[in-house]
């Protein structure tokens, strides 16, 4: 059982963070899983026969996802939210830096994005104490790996890059060798 003790208007008090559930640990590591592939382009390039550009709403539906995993821990939420003023700050100015942009639409997806994953870090700490975060994240990770490793064997044509600079790398559940 892991402690955060927080001091809020005068009093301590204590909040514990208790076992992630099975519903917790799986929207985190799905959503863990899509920030580092390309499923839903994937699938939609599957689908399609063509590349089609569908993460947006897909992210936009994870980002609900960890919102409500955030504020189902609102006490200990609240706190964690409280001692990362300096991150609160950061994102606020991430953020507002679309005013003055040269791309804002660019830049206000980017700082979506930003917001997006500081909010699965928020979920991650709030739902879980660090040994499970970590084991969520490898389990999601070693998932992608493998589901990368069946697509370069099993669809070749996707999972390998068929054109370009880099033809005949492999990319598996990837745009690109790289993100790999």
């Amino acid at each position: 059982m892991n402690v955060l003790h927080s001091a809020y208007r005068g009093s301590t008090i204590s909040l514990v963070r208790q076992r992630p559930t099975v519903a917790e640990s799986v929207l985190i590591g799905l959503t863990i899983a899509t920030f580092t592939t390309t499923i839903p382009d994937l699938i939609m390039r599957t689908l399609t026969g063509g590349y089609t550009k569908v993460g947006w709403p897909v992210l936009g539906i994870l980002y609900v996802m960890m919102a409500y995993i955030i504020l189902g821990h609102g006490q200990l939420a609240l706190a964690q939210l409280r001692r990362a003023g300096v991150l609160v700050a950061l994102l606020l100015w991430a953020f507002a830096s679309v005013a003055w942009s040269l791309s804002p639409r660019a830049t206000a997806f980017q700082s979506i994005a930003l917001i997006g994953s500081t909010g699965l870090g928020f979920a991650m700490a709030s739902a879980m104490q660090p040994v499970h975060a970590i084991r969520v994240t490898a389990i999601a990770i070693t998932i992608a790996t493998i589901g990368s490793l069946i697509v370069i064997f099993a669809a070749p044509d996707i999972g390998i890059d068929p054109s370009g600079e880099w033809a005949g790398s492999w990319r598996g559940l990837y745009d690109q060798k790289n993100e790999m």
